[in-house]
């Protein structure tokens, strides 16, 4: 049946090769799925492909989606495709497009322009059951492998005969995956001078690679209680329909270095033992995606060393349940961008911080919460650090439809414990979008002053009543660290803390210059950067500009794009190529010819000026509003004499 097509109200029989007491039939026990060839061996119902002796891996299913759906990928990921004709046994892996991106089980997404068509891609699999009793394993689920170990090498031979495009092992029943064990060479292992093998790393099969087992219950068991609790992969990495319980040194910590880890929403935690996490810190990619719709975690580390990788975390698609206990910064010398998005699940503690106080920990930190439960966030991790704490990092917390509660903590810190800190340790920019209703127990969210920093409510948002709301922290720590209360948030209106006030203005005011060729003429500049503006508000900037009117006949009205008399300079190009973000607005006498007796003539007039910027939503936002005269620039060059 293709996923064009469907069956109702037939079955169908198979002829049983047995005719001992004549013509045996059997009922069709497997369910029908668009896409999946369903065979009888003469015995039983199948899931398998190849019946033509032609195809060595199987072709689809392939689904196509019109532009703008929202989709959730299909799952296949419990269905075992019997190989016929010495083909090997196949699991699903995952879902490519036609442009050759994966999408994972669980991923969610929004069908782009043009459409989009998915090819189911499978993975080659052997089974391992430590029951076994025959000598005639091949890893076939009737004939499986009795350790891990036997069943990584015959995959490593297999992949060299038959050109599958992922590798699968899955657990016959609950067992134990010997990590100490090393038969065949399969593990590298990593040593220091503290510990000896505590990574294991399986050798490269150079395709990606999926865990998973008969029954989500199967209890999996990585064992190595005395050496190992670091696990790398070299490819992407994915644990799905298994339970995992660590008997390892001490809590598991898989490392991302040239690989992604998926964790679907049918993985599951045993924590009778350890604990698992994720550690970025290693990352030798560009940029890397740890997905996590499934388990039971006690710590995810983001951030890096370098400042030229991405770590990426996607938590939850709305609808499964994954559970983490400390969303952090890595506790090592970080210098990277970090972003992290949470659809759904439990961050019990999600902190802008990082562990330990001797790094100097530069990482900048952008988490997205759209849904679930997030109980506690902080700023902090300890009480002190060697280095001023995250001093030159940017944190971004944003609310995106979000409805819930949580409970803020926030901390000064100084070099020792009972030794304040002198700088402002909080977050950058807040943004409650898109009808987030938040509610901010135990402490006011601390806002440090920053050139992004902002604290954004856009006009279907909203704090809860009785949420503590927002507070500055002022630059000056003659007295210790002291604090500005955002008082009053108007929606749609950036509201930014330079160290000492709040405001709602945008954009940098850089002074004004006389043109000195005909057309004659007064100059005001200003730079702003507009892709920051956009991201911070969520809109696009629809038309910038420049204002500008006589101080006598603005007669100490406000100066806005409404104000009777107000000359209005679109700014549709920037000053240069090399200078993107700075505008101009120029007042001269006439744009055809002029003589210097214009700029006599005006040379005491006091211009006011500002820069206004209107966002698609209808908000309107100004720079703040400076004035000058053209005698005031001639006096600025240090003239001697009077224009």
């Amino acid at each position: 049946v293709d996923t064009t097509s469907f069956v109702s109200g037939h079955t169908f029989f198979g002829i049983s090769h047995d005719f001992t007491f004549g013509e045996q039939t059997i009922m069709l026990d497997l369910d029908v799925i668009p896409g999946i060839l369903l065979g009888f061996d003469g015995t039983k119902w199948i899931y398998t492909y190849g019946m033509d002796g032609l195809s060595a891996i199987p072709q689809g299913p392939e689904f196509t989606y019109s532009a703008g759906m929202t989709i959730t990928m299909p799952a296949y990921s419990d269905i075992v495709l019997n190989g016929v004709n010495n083909n090997p046994d196949m699991v699903f892996f995952a879902w490519m497009d036609r442009e050759g991106v994966y999408h994972y089980e669980d991923d969610v997404i929004t069908v782009p322009d043009g459409g989009l068509t998915l090819t189911a891609v499978w993975a080659a699999v052997m089974n391992i059951d430590p029951t076994y009793t025959e000598n005639d394993s091949n890893g076939t689920a009737s004939k499986p492998f009795t350790i891990f170990n036997d069943a990584y090498l015959a995959m490593a031979a297999l992949l060299k005969k038959v050109p599958c495009q992922a590798a699968a092992f899955r657990f016959i029943g609950n067992q134990i995956w010997d990590l100490d064990n090393n038969t065949g060479d399969i593990y590298a292992y990593a040593s220091n001078s503290n510990h000896t093998n505590y990574q294991a790393k399986a050798f490269n099969l150079g395709v990606p690679v999926l865990y998973t087992a008969d029954k989500d219950t199967t209890v999996v068991t990585m064992y190595s209680p005395s050496h190992v609790f670091y696990f790398a992969s070299h490819t992407t990495t994915i644990f799905n329909g298994l339970t995992l319980l660590c008997n390892t040194k001490s809590s598991l910590r898989f490392i991302v270095n040239t690989n992604e880890y998926i964790y679907g929403s049918r993985f599951f935690m045993n924590t009778s033992k350890n604990a698992i996490g994720v550690d970025f810190g290693s990352l030798a990619m560009e940029e890397a995606t740890v997905r996590i719709y499934g388990g039971t975690f006690s710590f995810v580390y983001l951030g890096t060393g370098s400042s030229q990788k991405i770590c990426n975390l996607i938590v939850g698609n709305g609808t499964n349940e994954p559970k983490i206990n400390l969303l952090c910064l890595n506790n090592s010398n970080q210098a990277n961008q970090n972003y992290a998005t949470i659809n759904s699940g439990t961050i019990s503690n999600l902190s802008f911080s990082y562990p330990g106080t001797a790094y100097n920990n530069n990482a900048s930190m952008s988490v997205t919460v759209k849904g679930g439960i997030i109980t506690h966030i902080r700023d902090f991790e300890s009480a002190y650090c060697d280095y001023d704490h995250l001093l030159n990092s940017t944190r971004t917390l944003i609310f995106d439809g979000w409805n819930g509660e949580f409970t803020y903590a926030h901390k000064n810190i100084g070099p020792a414990a009972d030794k304040p800190g002198i700088y402002a340790n909080g977050l950058d920019h807040i943004q409650l979008i898109n009808g987030a209703s938040v509610k901010i127990l135990g402490s006011p969210i601390y806002v440090k002053a920053h050139s992004e920093g902002i604290v954004f409510v856009d006009k279907t948002s909203s704090l809860k009543p009785g949420s503590l709301g927002f507070v500055g922290i002022s630059n000056d720590f003659t007295s210790g660290e002291t604090t500005v209360a955002l008082s009053a948030i108007e929606k749609g209106l950036p509201m930014l803390w330079d160290g000492s006030s709040w405001f709602s203005t945008y954009g940098t005011p850089l002074g004004s210059s006389i043109r000195l060729i005909s057309p004659f003429g007064i100059r005001f500049g200003f730079e702003a950067d507009i892709a920051n503006l956009e991201s911070m508000t969520n809109t696009t900037v629809v038309k910038k500009g420049v204002l500008i009117i006589p101080g006598h006949i603005l007669d100490h009205r406000q100066l806005s794009i409404t104000t009777d008399r107000v000359l209005n300079i679109v700014a549709t190009l920037p000053l240069s190529p090399s200078q993107p973000n700075v505008f101009t607005g120029c007042l001269i006498d006439s744009t055809e010819s002029s003589t210097t007796a214009w700029l006599s003539t005006w040379k005491d007039v006091e211009l006011y000026t500002r820069a206004y910027f209107m966002l698609s939503n209808g908000v309107t936002l100004y720079s703040s509003v400076i004035h000058n005269s053209i005698q005031g620039v001639w006096n600025t060059l240090d003239a001697t004499d009077q224009l």
